[in-house]
């Protein structure tokens, strides 16, 4: 769109946000991860933190983007405080997608043995058109 507005383009400086990967970002995913958890005062974590298989599922489960593994990962440490817990595991996070997206056990990445193959942009998609639906304002008449 900006790049069809000659208006928009002097004024603006587009960039362009990739999605993440664990090569390119799985070390500052796993960092911001830790404060987070610091910050919680949730001890014991280095375990999952330390499996890349872990990262690379929230990876996956946030469909690349850095923001939504945060929301997730916020949400799974809620959930662990909510609990008295000292210690975040795979199943407050398998618990955060869930709640989150509203899936069934196979098609929740930190349940399914096969997560790789489930398609979390669908699961995404779905999400936001339900909260931008809950945000819209009703028609009055």
């Amino acid at each position: 769109m900006i790049n069809h507005d000659p208006t928009l383009t002097r004024r603006l400086r587009p960039i362009e946000i990739k999605p993440i990967t664990f090569k390119e970002s799985g070390q500052q995913l796993r960092g911001a991860l830790k404060q987070l958890l610091a910050d919680a005062e949730i001890d014991g974590s280095d375990r999952l933190l330390d499996e890349d298989e872990f990262i690379k599922i929230l990876i996956h489960a946030a469909v690349g983007r850095f923001g939504v593994a945060m929301e997730l990962a916020i949400e799974a440490i809620g959930e662990c405080v909510e609990d008295g817990s000292n210690e975040i595991d795979m199943g407050y996070f398998a618990d955060a997608y869930a709640f989150r997206n509203d899936c069934d056990e196979e098609l929740n990445p930190f349940v399914a043995d096969d997560w790789s193959t489930i398609d979390t942009g669908k699961a995404l998609q779905r999400y936001q058109a339900e909260t931008q639906q809950r945000r819209s304002r009703p028609k009055t008449t």
